[in-house]
């Protein structure tokens, strides 16, 4: 989970974005993104998917670290390939899986 950490951090600084600021556009708790960026909570499948909606990150990115961090026009594609689905429990598998197929 340490790859959400990190995305979640380089985003962040990429938006030049403050906690709270981020926080505000998705919609989720101040402390909650600290607990995310600091490694100390896993995040639902749900952040990569109001970070997308929110603010056009590419979810192939912050799943997987591969591609460009926005998306362009053409909205984004996660490849099932990329993404190592034994690090996510079973709903956050299914959930993930109806996503992107």
């Amino acid at each position: 989970m340490e790859k959400y950490a990190q995305n979640l951090k380089e985003l962040r600084k990429a938006l030049k974005f403050s906690v709270k600021r981020l926080s505000e556009e998705i919609g989720l708790p101040e402390s909650t993104l600290w607990g995310y960026e600091g490694g100390k909570r896993i995040p639902s499948i749900e952040l990569p998917m109001k970070l997308t909606k929110k603010l056009n990150v590419n979810a192939n990115w912050f799943l997987t670290g591969n591609g460009p961090m926005f998306n362009d026009q053409t909205g984004w594609m996660v490849k099932k390939e990329n993404i190592k689905l034994s690090q996510f429990t079973e709903e956050q598998r299914l959930k993930l899986l109806q996503l992107i197929e």
